[in-house]
């Protein structure tokens, strides 16, 4: 028995390279200024946030460069003359572990670098995935794991970039002022998410914080006593007490989905009062999964991902679903789910040889696999074979918004352990976070 992707070895091997990529999520002579805040001014310390993927590699020489991630999210301009020899420069996606950062963090190295000229580093980001567009900032980690702001940031909020000057590498991010925590929250009907304002300066920099030397990011929501209230736009309780609110969903997902949760916050900068509004966004619906050979529905326990892949021409959808047990708990047992849907926007999918559900993994016990698949040739000889069945989107929004819809079909089951095949029935739904296009 062997497995095979129609048209040969290079669409299947696409498609595992992108999976790969979604599953995974200078200490000297710097002229930047140096960390010199008021005593009351303590930044909060975090770890170093692991890998999320391979890192870039670029050698630069004195002529310069300019470097872009694979998904497009950060440009850095290294001018002519600011290396004075040549020097290979990485680029590696981590975890963002700032306070309020946004999306991924990158790590740039070497960290020991020395640059003549500064270098220019631009962030991209997409309305959807901010509460606070006014308060977007460019920081960076130090080795003591406190993140900086340098302060020295323009914002182009027509091309939606922020730039920041350097003369190091180090952990670099981009991070609002201020933000609702979580700005985007999945509960299924009946659900209930606690949302919480959070600010990562003092009032007096909150809004445009011109400063002369780094500022460090801190948790500073004690002091937010210029919350003025909460409001809720869309179906559902909300339950406010200060800087927290508690949203409670309808039993059932009404048609306005997301709804909008709203703070309304004032700030006093330079002897006038401002009220700004922030938001966050609570969409109401689940991702399960129901396998023939299991009477147990299987939960997504945190948000899928949805992520549209421009080789493929395909969005792939992929989250871990456990056991949900009687008692409403979850079991240790995991379902791994691939979606490959095609194209983009909504409507019914079929799956076919290049799009389809493409596998998932089953750990039972901790022990035996089952993988299945519809691209399968049983016996080795014919070709291959799309399973009856389609994907069904419901909803397709923008990056940081929501890709929803369910799935059904039929279904091989292979068992590593034995070699044996057999077939099924698959069904679920998904409610995933669309994440920056690669």
């Amino acid at each position: 028995m062997k497995i095979v992707a129609h048209k040969g070895k290079v669409t299947f091997q696409k498609i595992l390279i992108a999976v790969v990529w979604i599953s995974i999520s200078i200490s000297c002579d710097r002229e930047d200024p140096v960390p010199d805040v008021d005593e009351h001014y303590v930044g909060e310390v975090t770890s170093v946030g692991n890998p999320l993927g391979d890192p870039q590699e670029f050698t630069v020489d004195a002529a310069g460069a300019t470097i872009t991630s694979s998904d497009g999210t950060i440009q850095v301009v290294i001018p002519q003359g600011a290396l004075t020899q040549a020097a290979t420069i990485t680029l590696q996606p981590v975890e963002n572990t700032a306070p309020n950062g946004i999306g991924t963090s990158y790590r740039l190295t070497p960290e020991d670098v020395v640059f003549a000229k500064p270098v220019a580093i631009t962030f991209t980001y997409h309305p959807d995935s901010i509460s606070f567009e006014d308060g977007l900032g460019v920081a960076y980690q130090e080795d003591n794991g406190i993140w900086y702001w340098p302060g020295n940031v323009s914002h182009d909020k027509i091309n939606r970039k922020v730039t920041v000057e350097t003369t190091h590498f180090s952990s670099w991010t981009i991070f609002e002022s201020m933000r609702l925590d979580p700005s985007y929250a999945v509960v299924a009907p009946g659900g209930e998410v606690s949302i919480r304002f959070k600010a990562v300066f003092k009032e007096e920099h909150l809004l445009t914080p011109l400063i002369e030397k780094p500022l460090p990011l801190s948790d500073f929501s004690a002091e937010a006593d210029y919350v003025e209230g909460w409001n809720l736009i869309g179906k559902g309780a909300l339950v406010s007490a200060g800087r927290t609110a508690k949203y409670t969903a309808p039993p059932v997902a009404p048609d306005l989905n997301p709804v909008t949760v709203q703070v309304l916050v004032s700030v006093e900068e330079q002897g006038v009062t401002n009220t700004v509004t922030l938001q966050a966004f609570v969409y109401i619906g689940q991702s399960d999964v129901a396998l023939s050979y299991s009477t147990q529905k299987f939960k997504a326990v945190k948000e899928a991902q949805a992520t549209y892949v421009k080789d493929l021409g395909a969005t792939i959808i992929v989250y871990n679903a456990h056991p949900m047990n009687e008692d409403g708990t979850f079991g240790n047992e995991v379902v791994l789910v691939y979606l490959i849907v095609p194209g983009q926007g909504t409507g019914v999918k079929a799956w076919t040889p290049e799009t389809c559900l493409v596998s998932t993994t089953h750990t039972i016990n901790a022990s035996t696999v089952i993988a299945g698949t519809v691209i399968v040739d049983v016996s080795g000889d014919g070709p291959a074979v799309a399973h009856p069945g389609s994907v069904t989107v419901q909803s397709y929004g923008s990056v940081g918004g929501i890709v929803s819809g369910n799935f059904s079909g039929d279904y091989t089951f292979i068992d590593s352990a034995t070699e044996t095949v057999s077939s099924g029935k698959v069904s679920g739904n998904f409610f995933a976070v669309r994440a920056p296009d690669i």
